[in-house]
């Protein structure tokens, strides 16, 4: 899976408040628990960028904002970079409900290397809500917000555009500690696959409060 962008959906002006990451084409944010509530966005270059870019004559890859579920209704087409207030420039806050990579980015950081692609899910067999997680998360209540504390269920891990042999993702039952871990307590290493019930597998149900992919 090529990644030429990063984006990361803010809940409030200034890149403050909850986030979603999004890698890939997302028709509803609902099921990211994060519809019509995006006020400032962050539009990163991703491990693939350059060579998108290569691939495709020089043309930056783009991010497109979509009023409505599906990609319907007004767009905001988007390269890299960072959008502190889409209300202000766009008119376009608390508006986003789908998202969809046709390409893009510069002026934001890049986001690499990406060894793999966690995404959670609420519910047993990749149901209910859902994150996306691509960089080490100490807490997931100040990343994704407190609805997320203690409630993952289920968990797909696919390999990243740097995905090394031996590479897991580390789901801790506590957030980080002391010296800049980024978790405590109990964990349980996932190897790239599908784990519908974390639950049975694991004995680890709901209590997923960091994650560690690289």
């Amino acid at each position: 899976m090529a990644i030429p962008l990063v984006v990361a959906l803010w809940e409030h002006v200034g890149f403050g408040g909850r986030r979603r990451l999004l890698v890939d084409d997302t028709p509803n944010l609902v099921q990211h628990g994060f519809n019509d509530m995006t006020s400032s966005v962050g539009v990163h270059p991703g491990p693939d960028y350059s060579s998108w870019k290569a691939a495709h004559g020089g043309s930056e890859p783009t991010a497109s904002l979509y009023e409505h579920a599906g990609y319907g209704g007004a767009v905001l087409k988007l390269t890299a970079g960072a959008y502190a207030n889409i209300h202000a420039l766009y008119n376009f806050g608390d508006a986003v409900s789908s998202v969809r990579f046709n390409a893009a980015p510069s002026g934001a950081g890049a986001i690499a290397p990406i060894h793999l692609i966690v995404e959670l899910y609420e519910h047993e067999n990749f149901m209910g809500r859902k994150a996306v997680i691509v960089e080490n998360v100490s807490n997931i209540i100040s990343y994704l917000g407190s609805e997320w504390n203690d409630i993952v269920t289920a968990v797909r891990v696919r390999p990243g555009p740097n995905f090394v042999a031996g590479n897991v993702a580390k789901l801790y039952r506590d957030v980080g500690g002391p010296g800049g871990a980024v978790g405590s307590g109990g964990s349980i290493d996932l190897a790239p696959g599908d784990y519908p019930n974390i639950g049975r597998s694991h004995g680890f149900n709901d209590v997923v409060s960091a994650v560690q992919v690289r």
